[in-house]
């Protein structure tokens, strides 16, 4: 019955908040340090709780529209429609997130866009957790080294308005929602 799928998947939900989180948890220490971001801890620390919560948002996702799929009751393709159906928010949110389409170049009509998807919110909230204020070790002409700051990276995206902090409670409302 529907019930039972909705039961079983909300059970399904829970084992998978640990599970991603420590999925999440495993592939963000080892590219972190890899990657060699900013090693102050307090923006280490925000790295994880940014990749904890990225991890259980997508995962509320995935459920809540399997859970619309089942209830829609469109036979046996449920899991397989929900698979398409989160595929296209992903997409949607990484064509959107100003990495590929930067923000200013994104239509009026369709600015609002992004602000719905979490994969903007986890994409600005690690840019901007790592690269703000961050200035790379350089040893080339002053000219040069001047222009190897975070903060540059963080302006050509377009992301000087936003603070790691509001990323953190975007994707807690879009938990929530």
């Amino acid at each position: 019955t529907v019930v039972s799928w909705v039961a079983f998947l909300t059970s399904l939900f829970l084992r998978n908040i640990v599970s991603s989180s420590c999925e999440g948890l495993a592939f963000a220490l080892p590219s972190y340090w890899m990657g060699k971001l900013n090693a102050d801890p307090e923006r280490f620390f925000l790295f994880l709780i940014l990749m904890v919560i990225v991890a259980i948002t997508v995962i509320a996702q995935n459920t809540m529209v399997e859970i619309d799929r089942i209830r829609r009751g469109s036979g046996g393709t449920d899991v397989r429609d929900a698979t398409i159906i989160n595929m296209f928010f992903i997409s949607v949110g990484a064509l959107f997130n100003g990495f590929i389409i930067q923000l200013n170049d994104i239509p009026s009509y369709l600015q609002w866009v992004p602000y719905t998807m979490l994969t903007f919110w986890g994409f600005v909230g690690i840019l901007v957790n790592n690269f703000r204020a961050f200035i790379y070790p350089c040893d080339i002409s002053t000219l040069e080294c001047a222009s190897r700051t975070g903060d540059n990276f963080v302006r050509e995206f377009e992301y000087d308005e936003f603070d790691v902090y509001q990323c953190i409670f975007a994707l807690c409302g879009l938990l929530i929602v």
